[in-house]
């Protein structure tokens, strides 16, 4: 699989994604995602990556981030990704909706 920035901009609808953090965002809505990666094989050749994915989306109005929500969430149900939808928060200090997921999956390589 691509890495994660490239694989949830292409599939989702227009919504932009960074790793981890944005030095100045995008317009509404956008994401970032986080992946915390454990590589592993046997003997002399890694080939099986672990990934805990994190994907949070941001918008301002709660009916952009229905929106958002279900772009992404077609996205992991049409590749059969189990996921864990962990609600949405109003976060008074940025003025936006938050919407987090977390999955998990193998790619072998």
């Amino acid at each position: 699989m691509e890495d994660p920035k490239t694989w949830l901009e292409k599939n989702s609808e227009s919504i932009k994604f960074a790793d981890t953090s944005w030095k100045k965002p995008p317009s509404y809505p956008y994401g970032v995602h986080l992946d915390d990666c454990t590589t592993r094989g046997a003997d002399d050749r890694l080939c099986i990556t672990d990934h805990d994915l994190t994907v949070e989306l941001y918008a301002e109005l709660e009916t952009s981030l229905e929106t958002a929500k279900a772009s992404i969430e077609a996205l992991f149900i049409e590749r059969a990704m189990e996921f864990e939808s962990l609600g949405r928060v109003w976060i008074e200090s940025e003025r936006h909706w938050q919407q987090t997921y977390t999955l998990s999956y193998t790619e072998k390589f």
